[in-house]
């Protein structure tokens, strides 16, 4: 016998710091994944519940940029506020073509 882990060590190796979540997602998600000004983004984490607010391009942008944080190690919650530009949806895609 080496040692026991406790349900509290399994935890605590999983959780982080807000500030370092919050690094990440400015960072590696909307800059490094989106390609995405961070500094156009609201972010808010406490306890690991994250707030994000702003606007991408498309409604797509958008559901991509949720699961993308969403994935972000340390976040347990996610409140979206995200607005886009352009209508992506099936039926504007196709307007003017044969398809609509």
């Amino acid at each position: 016998l080496v040692g026991i882990v406790s349900r509290a060590d399994l935890v605590r190796a999983f959780s982080r710091a807000d500030e370092e979540i919050e690094r990440e997602i400015r960072e590696d998600v909307l800059l490094g994944v989106m390609l995405l000004d961070y500094e156009d983004f609201e972010i808010a984490v406490d306890d690991g519940c994250v707030r994000i607010g702003g606007r991408v391009n498309t409604e797509d942008d958008a559901r991509i940029l949720e699961r993308c944080v969403r994935r972000v190690p340390g976040v347990v919650a996610l409140e979206a506020d995200l607005h886009w530009r352009n209508d992506d949806s099936p039926r504007q895609r196709h307007a003017g073509s044969e398809w609509a």
